[in-house]
């Protein structure tokens, strides 16, 4: 399966975000995959961070999304599944949680101004899927080390209910694991927004 790193693309993205819907089509219609799981829209907020840093697409929240959506676009209308990630913002750690658990002390408001900001635009406009990553966000859920990969209070209230992604955890079609990644697919028969 080829591999095309968003760098590759991402001039062709800003040069016609304001002219026309990114054209990722043609990227990937080679490549034969009804899935990538992409975009990563953390924002790149910490010089530190071990993991995000240039999987990003910036600083700014508004470029962030912007982006994003592009990209998304530009899969989903290819037939490609998109998956944004890795909520609910994985760009102000410094510690890499393929190997270990970061932690993230911000306060609710703090994450909604900032990290959250991209997944509240564009999860309600009918991205396919989205990746939780593995995250201590006391915030969200003070439960002494666990993940926002494993919690309810992120998945189900937050990501679900907040956000909008309808999902059902009970249901192995809508729930998928990917190496040591855990992503909630949209049901085919949702409308964006919808919860069921």
């Amino acid at each position: 399966v080829a591999f095309i790193s968003f760098l590759l693309v991402m001039p062709a993205a800003i040069d016609s975000l304001f002219k026309r819907k990114f054209q990722a089509k043609f990227v990937f219609e080679p490549i034969y995959s009804s899935n990538k799981v992409a975009p990563v829209i953390d924002i790149n907020n910490n010089a530190e961070n071990p993991v995000i840093n240039d999987r990003s697409f910036g600083e700014d929240k508004e470029k962030v999304t912007l982006l994003g959506k592009q990209y998304i676009n530009g899969l989903q209308d290819a037939g490609v599944m998109a998956c944004v990630k890795h909520f609910p913002g994985h760009g102000d750690v410094t510690t890499d949680s393929h190997y270990d658990l970061p932690v993230i002390n911000k306060s609710k408001a703090q994450l909604d101004s900032l990290e959250l900001y991209p997944f509240k635009k564009l999860l309600p406009e009918g991205v396919s899927s989205a990746m939780v990553g593995h995250l201590y966000i006391p915030a969200i859920d003070s439960t002494k080390n666990r993940a926002t990969s494993l919690s309810s209070k992120n998945v189900q209230e937050l990501l679900q209910k907040e956000m909008g992604l309808p999902i059902n955890l009970s249901s192995g079609e809508r729930f998928k694991t990917l190496k040591s990644d855990t992503f909630y697919i949209r049901p085919n028969n949702s409308s964006p927004g919808s919860n069921e």
